[in-house]
């Protein structure tokens, strides 16, 4: 069963380049309707959720981190969230999860941790210059990664081509793009992002905080769950085994954990 324990409520999901199974430790995760869903906050952290009708087929993916084909997934207990589309998230796991191409951390997002604790991404960082990135989403879970098409300086890319070091927090404003009324950058969509960096100290190089982004393009549904899984995620006999796998990264105390998911992509193997 995937599961690790997020111990901050200043958790997100940023796209990250994956490596290899064996590797990888795990986060909930849930996929109901063939859409995965992720859950990035502590339930601990959040206001009482009102939960609806049960959500029949609801299954929880093999984490198969020590190596090999995953097995059959799970059946797991899980719930509409009243007010809130399922398309947008469900609740499992003893709270909510939501599908991957949204943005919880963002101001206006349905669910938030009590309190509004302020989501800075350049705290405890030093600003730098302004830059701007073109390019392809590659989208993950409350996160956004860019396959570069040009950028206005040299970008430190996984691959040569995708720019993982992109955050965003309660600053970024998504324009241009949405879903069921909340900003949604989909998989494939054209993205002009335009930000600040900020270095961590002894961090390689700066991170690059978005402050808006232009999507442009049609908007695609949420990928299913072979797209971020794999083909076999199910456990299907005879299918081609892909790579996904978490990062667990320690962010720092200002911006607390951040869990990252996404899948190892053809283009970049």
């Amino acid at each position: 069963m995937i599961g690790i324990a997020v111990a901050s409520a200043a958790v997100s999901f940023v796209a990250v380049s994956a490596p290899d199974r064996a590797a990888a430790s795990c986060i909930a995760m849930v996929v109901w309707h063939d859409v995965p869903y992720a859950g990035p906050w502590n339930p601990a952290d959040l206001p009482a959720i009102d939960t609806g009708r049960q959500l029949r087929g609801a299954v929880v993916p093999d984490c198969a981190d020590t190596g090999g084909p995953p097995g059959r997934p799970t059946p797991v207990r899980a719930a509409a969230i009243r007010g809130i589309p399922t398309a947008v998230a469900i609740w499992a796991f003893g709270g909510p999860m939501v599908a991957p191409g949204y943005f919880p951390s963002l101001p206006g997002f349905p669910i938030a941790p009590a309190g509004g604790r302020l989501d800075d991404e350049t705290a405890g960082c030093r600003l730098g210059n302004a830059v701007t990135v073109d390019g392809t989403a590659d989208a993950g879970f409350g996160g956004l990664s860019v396959v570069v098409s040009h950028s206005s300086q040299h970008l430190r890319l996984t691959g040569g081509r995708v720019l993982t070091d992109l955050f965003v927090d309660d600053h970024t404003r998504i324009v241009g793009s949405s879903r069921e009324g909340l900003p949604y950058i989909g998989e494939g969509q054209r993205v002009h992002v335009e930000a600040v960096t900020c270095q961590v100290k002894g961090a390689v190089g700066p991170k690059i905080v978005a402050r808006r982004v232009v999507a442009s393009g049609p908007v695609p549904a949420p990928a299913s769950a072979e797209a971020v899984l794999g083909a076999d995620w199910a456990g299907s006999p005879g299918a081609t085994w892909r790579p996904f796998a978490v990062i667990l990264v320690v962010a720092g105390a200002a911006a607390g954990v951040v869990l990252a998911v996404r899948r190892r992509r053809a283009r970049l193997d």
